[in-house]
C-alpha cells in the first residue's frame, strides 16, 4: 500500500473610466470578429484571463454598458437644444385667384437662438450629466457584482475538480486497504465484519465521486454562463490568497464602493429635478433672425429685399398652469427626501457587509491555518501507523483508522480553501476590488493603442 503524500498548497474621472472599459472592450471584439466556423473548443484560463472574458461577454455587463453610454448620448442632445439652430427655408407662394401670374419666390436661412434667463436650461444640463453619473455607477456596479461572482464560480469549479482527484485517491487507498482487510480476514486476523465495514467505505468513496463529478459539470455549465456560454476550464493552479485590510480601511473602501456612489448620484440627480421643478412657469425667451438670400416676387414693390435681416424676440410668460407647478415641487421633495434615506440605508449596508465579509475572511484564514496543522498531524499519524504496521507491531484496524482520519482532514483543508478564497472575493467585491483591476488592465491596453480621451460636451 502507498503511504499518502504531502500535497503543496469626480465625472471626468469617471468618464475616462468608462471610455477606457469601452475602447478595450471595442478591440477585444475587433480581434475576434471573424473566426473560421469550428465547433467551439473547451479553453484553460486562470482567473484573470477568465474574468476579462466576463467583462467582454457576458450580456447584463454589456446592456448596462450600452445604457450608460445611451444615457451619454442624452447628454449631448440636451446641450444641443441649447446650441443655436440654422435652418434653410425655401418658400412659394402663389395665388390662386391669379392663375395667370407667376408665384412668388423665396430662399432664407433662419438663426434661432434659445436664452437662458432663468437658468432652466443649465440645470437641464446639470440633470443629463447626473442621470449619465448615475448610469456610470450603475454599471460599475454590476460590472463589479458579476466579476465578484463570477470569481466565486471559478473557484468552486477549481476546488470541485481538485476534490474529484482528492477523492480518486481516496477511493484507491479505500481499495487497497479493502485488499488488506481481505487479508486479514484470511489469515483470521479479523471478522468478516470488518471486511464488511471496508466495503462499505469503498461504496461511500464511488458515491461521493460520482457526486462530486456531477456536481463538477455543473459547476462549468455556471463557468460558461457568466462568460456568454464560453467553454472553459479553470486552470489548476492556486494561489494564496492575500488581503492586507482591516476596519481601518472601511473609510477608503467605502469611498470607492460602486454601489455608494450610485445611491449618490441617484442623489445629486434628485436635487436636480427638484431645483428644475421650482424654476418651472419661468419665461422662455428666444431670439430669431432671418437672413434673405434670394427672392423673386412678381410685383417690385415687396416688403423683403435680398440681403436683408429680420429679427424677432419671442417670449412667453406662462400666467396659470392649474397648480401643476407646485404638486411637482411637492412630488420632487418627497422624492429627495426618498432618496436621503435610501443613500443611509445604502450607505449601512455596504458598510456591514464590508465589515461582515472582512470578518469571513479573518476566520477563513484562521480555520485554514488549524486545518494545515491537522493534516501535517494525520499524515505524520498516518505514516507512523503504516510503519508498525509493516513491522507487524499493529494490526490492519488502527492502520484503517489512521486512513480515515488523514481523508478526513484533507477533505476538511480543502473545503476550508475553497471558503478562504470566496470570502477573499466576496471581501474584493465589497471595496469595489474588481473596477480598479480592469481599470488598469483596459488603461494599459488603451495606452498600446494610442487612446484619447473624447472631448468635453460642449467641444
Amino acid at each position: 500500500m502507498r503511504c499518502p503524500g504531502r500535497e503543496e498548497c469626480p465625472l471626468g474621472k469617471m468618464r475616462k473610466f468608462f471610455l477606457l472599459l469601452c475602447l478595450g472592450m471595442e478591440v477585444s471584439f475587433l480581434s475576434v470578429m471573424y473566426v473560421a466556423p469550428v465547433e467551439a473548443q473547451e479553453r484553460t484560463l486562470n482567473l484573470e484571463n477568465y474574468l476579462f472574458e466576463v467583462l467582454k461577454r457576458n450580456s447584463s455587463i454589456e446592456a448596462d454598458r450600452l445604457q450608460a453610454q445611451a444615457q451619454w448620448e442624452d447628454v449631448r442632445v440636451t446641450v444641443a437644444d441649447q446650441r443655436m439652430r440654422i435652418t434653410l427655408s425655401p418658400s412659394v407662394e402663389r395665388w390662386t385667384y391669379y392663375p395667370n401670374e407667376r408665384s412668388d419666390q423665396t430662399l432664407s436661412l433662419i438663426f434661432q437662438q434659445n436664452l437662458d434667463l432663468s437658468g432652466l436650461y443649465s440645470a437641464n444640463e446639470r440633470k443629463a450629466l447626473y442621470a449619465y453619473q448615475a448610469a456610470l455607477h450603475n454599471y460599475g456596479s454590476t460590472l463589479n457584482s458579476i466579476l465578484g461572482t463570477a470569481e466565486q464560480a471559478y473557484w468552486k469549479c477549481l476546488f470541485a475538480k481538485r476534490k474529484i482527484e482528492l477523492l480518486e485517491k481516496i477511493l484507491e487507498q479505500r481499495k487497497e486497504m479493502l485488499d488488506l482487510l481481505e487479508l486479514g480476514l484470511r489469515e483470521k486476523l479479523i471478522i468478516q465484519l470488518d471486511v464488511t465495514k471496508g466495503r462499505i467505505k469503498v461504496a461511500e468513496a464511488e458515491s461521493s465521486l460520482a457526486q462530486a463529478r456531477g456536481n463538477y459539470r455543473e459547476l462549468l455549465e455556471e463557468l460558461a454562463g457568466y462568460a456568454g456560454r464560453e467553454k472553459i476550464l479553470p486552470e489548476n493552479t492556486l494561489d494564496i490568497p492575500k488581503c492586507l485590510l482591516s476596519s481601518e480601511d472601511l473609510q477608503e473602501n467605502f469611498e470607492r464602493n460602486p454601489d455608494v456612489r450610485s445611491a449618490r448620484s441617484n442623489l445629486d440627480y434628485t436635487r436636480m429635478l427638484y431645483a428644475i421643478a421650482k424654476r418651472e412657469n419661468s419665461i422662455t425667451v428666444q431670439l430669431q433672425g432671418t437672413y434673405h438670400l434670394w427672392t423673386d416676387y412678381t410685383y417690385q414693390i415687396s416688403d423683403i429685399e435680398e440681403g436683408e435681416w429680420d429679427l424677432l424676440l419671442y417670449a412667453e410668460i406662462p400666467l396659470a398652469d392649474g397648480g401643476k407647478k407646485r404638486a411637482n415641487i411637492q412630488k420632487n421633495r418627497n422624492l429627495l427626501e426618498e432618496m436621503k434615506k435610501r443613500l443611509e440605508a445604502v450607505e449601512e449596508n455596504v458598510r456591514t457587509e464590508y465589515l461582515k465579509a472582512l470578518a469571513g475572511w479573518e476566520e477563513a484564514s484562521r480555520n485554514v491555518s488549524v486545518l494545515e496543522r491537522q493534516k501535517e498531524y494525520s499524515e505524520a499519524n498516518l505514516n507512523d501507523t503504516w510503519i508498525l504496521y509493516q513491522e507487524h507491531l499493529e494490526d490492519v484496524l488502527p492502520l484503517m483508522d489512521a486512513l480515515e482520519k488523514d481523508e478526513q482532514a484533507k477533505t476538511q483543508l480543502l473545503d476550508a480553501q475553497l471558503s478562504m478564497h470566496l470570502a477573499r472575493a466576496k471581501l474584493w467585491q465589497q471595496k469595489g476590488a474588481y473596477l480598479v483591476k480592469v481599470a488598469e488592465r483596459e488603461a494599459e491596453r488603451t495606452e498600446a493603442f494610442g487612446g484619447e480621451d473624447h472631448a468635453s460636451t460642449r467641444k
